[in-house]
This record gives C-alpha cells, structure tokens and sequence, in this order.
C-alpha cells in the first residue's frame, strides 16, 4: 500500500518535469525565432542601404569620359634617363607615335589618374595675397600632364585655353586649375591670368600664371569628393611616371597592342604595367559596395528562409499540442476566425517582437555601415 502514492507521486513529478522541459523548449524556441526575425531584418536594411548606395554612385559623373579609352602605366629608370631633356624626348616621342596611329583619337599622360586613389598635394601662394597665419596657407591636389590629356580623358575645358607647343620648358611656367579650385580662391571669378607659386623640395618655387579652368575629376573614388586640383605642365617640370591614356577610335582594348608597340619601339627595355580600360577603375570603385550588398541580400534571404521555417515549425509543434483544445472550442460554438487568431497571435507576437529589436539593430548596423554608404 505505501508503494502507491510513491508510485502516484513519481508520475505526477515526471509530468511536471516533462511540462516544464517543454515550456523551457517553448521559450528556448520562441526566442530564437525573435533573433532570426531580428537578424532577418537587420540584414536586409543593410542590403537596402547598399542597394541605394550602388545605384547612387552609378549616377554620379566622374568628371571624364571613360569610353573607348586604355590606360597603361610604365615608369622611366632614373640611370637609363638621368636627364630632363631624355624624358622630355620620350613624353614628346611617345605623344607624337601614338597619334600617327590611325586607331588613336587622342593620346597623353599623367603622373596621376582620376580614380585611382593616388596622387600629391602641395601647397602654393597666389601673389598679391600674403599668408599671415598659418591658416592662410593653400593646398592643392597636382597632376603633372603633357600631350592632349584633357582630350584623351574627356575633361572640358570651361574658360582660358589648355597648354600646347607655344608653353616650353624655357618660357613662362604656365597651370590649369580645375573649377572647384578656381571656386575656392577666385570667387569673384578672376582665377585665369593668377601667378602662383608653388612650394618643391628643398624650398624651390614653381612660379607661373593660370591659363585655363577645367572640370573637376574625382581622384579617391566616385563616393569621395572631388579635390581642388591644379595641373603643371610635362615640358616644364617633367616626370618619370607616365599614366598613358588613349583615346580610341573604336574599342579601348583594340589600341593595347598599339601602346605596348610604341613604347617598345622608344625603348625595347621599357616595361609596361596595368593595362585596362579606363571605365575598369569605375567598375572596380563599384566592386567593393556592390559585393558588401550582395553579401548582405543572400545573407538576409538565408535568414528569412531560416526564420520562416522555425515560425513553421513552432505554430505547426503549438498546434499538434493543443489539438484537444482547438476541437473543444470548435464543439462549443468558436467561429474559423477565433480558431485562426488563437493560432496567430502567437506567431504576430514572435514577428512583431523581432520587428521592434531588428529595427533598433538596424539603426546601429546602418551607422557601421557608414563607410561604404554614399
């Protein structure tokens, strides 16, 4: 007789345990359903801010026209051209062979490219305007350019003229500045016919006068501002590293064997590097947010799939529990949508409570994200 209640007593212990194991399963389950709803949303923001920052930098205008033009770069030695006077021959000899070509619309060089997030920037004066405080003091973002580089890259000339054969290494140093430089220092408009001073090594000075404004061109990248930027002219301070570009006639890569032919043909030792397409630095400054916003679309498509299987399988395990209980309400009288609501509310609760915690994480993801949203 004393085993009984014992006997009763153990089962009403392993149902109690059994129920709280179960509702402790319950709530293990709902709370990972409210994380995946969370994370679910957080992801897909994100992949949304992308998405508007890609289609935002495709409508931004670099400053040049990238079709049908190639880009190569190669960089004279300094013990095979010790002089100025034998890279000057080159640039010129490299100008002059590559517009006989009847495939070559426009041929220069730069030691810089737009979009290739390298340059320098130096500091210069404009006489008449003394720098009293060390907040007076100008920089600049400088290219060195020679041929018809505005032309090859599609750069326009707003005012003034572009240098030509008239500027050589013993006349009068002569820049072009781009409009946002003129903007900033010549806001009444009187920028062309400025003498400036630029700052070199070893406190040499560039002395000239500005003959023309062009456009201005992004440099670091299309999400990143364009730089106030100045230009010096190849004859009057030459450079050993040349950014070839050529504008074709037709396709850009048409004119590569072209390029590498001539610059062989100026010197059979001289290597040529980077090869491509001027528009390839605009689809590689694309590259990196567009994959971030890939990445971010096939996670948060993951994760709804994930989240959409666990509220299915949790309504499906709540429903099979209390099937007794549906059947009762039905056999006294509960309409089809008291039945619907009594097995939605729960599953409206779970999604409502990921809504309100994935819209604060993404709040937080989105200022993460702030170095690859334009």
């Amino acid at each position: 007789m004393s085993l009984f209640p014992i006997t009763f007593g153990s089962g009403s212990a392993a149902r109690a345990t059994r129920t709280s194991v179960g509702q402790q399963h319950a709530r293990v389950t709902s709370a990972v359903i409210v994380a995946e709803v969370a994370f679910a949303l957080m992801l897909l923001a994100g992949a949304g801010l992308l998405t508007r920052t890609v289609q935002q930098l495709t409508r931004v205008a670099p400053g040049f026209d990238v079709d049908r033009v190639l880009t190569v770069k190669t960089t004279l030695a300094e013990g095979a051209y010790a002089g100025d006077d034998r890279v000057r021959s080159f640039g010129a000899e490299l100008v002059r062979l590559l517009g006989s070509e009847p495939q070559v619309s426009r041929a220069g060089f730069a030691n810089y490219l737009p979009m290739s997030r390298t340059g320098a920037a130096n500091r210069f004066e404009i006489e008449g305007r003394a720098e009293t405080r060390i907040e007076d003091q100008k920089f600049s973002w400088v290219s060195v350019v020679g041929g018809q580089y505005f032309e090859a890259m599609g750069i326009p000339l707003l005012s003034g003229r572009l240098p030509g054969r008239e500027d050589t290494e013993t006349s009068e140093p002569v820049f072009v500045i781009d409009e946002l430089l003129a903007r900033r220092y010549w806001p009444d408009g009187n920028a062309l016919g400025a003498h400036i001073s630029w700052h070199l090594e070893n406190n040499e000075r560039l002395t000239g006068r500005v003959i023309g404004i062009v456009g201005s061109v992004r440099f670091l990248g299309l999400a990143a501002d364009a730089p106030p930027s100045a230009y010096w002219w190849f004859p009057q301070r030459p450079m050993r590293e040349f950014a070839v570009a050529v504008r074709s006639t037709g396709d850009a890569a048409s004119v590569a064997p072209i390029v590498s032919r001539v610059i062989a043909r100026l010197d059979p030792n001289q290597p040529v590097a980077d090869v491509r397409a001027l528009a390839q630095f605009v689809a590689d400054d694309l590259s990196r947010p567009r994959f971030a916003m890939q990445l971010l679309g096939g996670f948060a498509v993951v994760a709804l799939l994930l989240a959409g299987l666990g509220l299915y399988g949790v309504v499906a395990f709540w429903v099979a529990r209390r099937t007794s209980e549906i059947a009762l309400r039905i056999a006294i009288g509960a309409q089809r949508g008291d039945v619907l609501w009594l097995v939605m509310r729960r599953t409206i609760l779970l999604v409502g409570c990921g809504v309100a915690i994935g819209l604060g994480a993404s709040m937080a993801f989105a200022r993460a994200l702030t170095g690859l949203l334009y």
